[in-house]
Formats: C-alpha cells, structure tokens, sequence
C-alpha cells in the first residue's frame, strides 16, 4: 500500500474540502511537509492557527467558485512555496503525530 505522503510528495497542491474535522492530521501533515494547502473552513479547525502558516489558505467562503478561483491562483503563482526533499524523506506516517505535536507547540 503506497504511503499517503508519497501523493502529496507529487501533488502540487493539498485540498481539503471537510464540512467537518476532528484532528485533520494530514492536514498538518502537508503543511509539514511545506505543500501549499487549500482548506475549507469548517467545525474542528482553528482558522486562527492555520492561518499562521504561511503555506495554508482557508477559503473565507465554502463555495465551488471560491475553490476554483483558489486552486487556478496557486497554479498560477510564479513563486513556488520552497519544498524540503529532506523533510519529506524524513517525514514517517509513524512519526507524523509527534512532528505535528511539535508544530502545535511552537504556536
């Protein structure tokens, strides 16, 4: 079974379109791994804490055309987001709580 961050290794982007979430960890876990992250704002993220990082941009309406306007943005972009190959090899599903423990504290 292929490791889910080997998908986001190739994604250009992250998206995350929840209605709802309890510990969105692979949310956190793209933003660890420094992709860029489109999320919808819903019950069970902080928008607050998320809005810290750089990297991750909560859509200010849930709708189809805000996603798209967002997503054709962040293709578009000249300016890549800066992308750790060594994070990445580092990064393990079974050390993805503690790395996002860590970058909860740090905030």
């Amino acid at each position: 079974m292929p490791e889910i961050k080997n998908y986001i290794y190739y994604s250009k982007l992250f998206i995350q379109t929840s209605l709802w979430e309890g510990q969105p960890n692979v949310l956190f876990e793209a933003i660890i791994l420094n992709k860029r992250v489109i999320a919808t704002k819903c019950a069970g993220q902080s928008y607050s804490y998320l809005a810290k990082y750089k990297n991750c941009h909560l859509l200010k309406k849930n709708t189809v055309n805000e996603l798209a306007k967002s997503i054709l943005y962040f293709l578009r972009k000249k300016n890549k987001f800066n992308f750790s190959k060594k994070k990445f090899e580092e990064f393990t599903i079974e050390s993805s709580g503690e790395k996002i423990l860590n970058e909860i504290k740090k905030n």
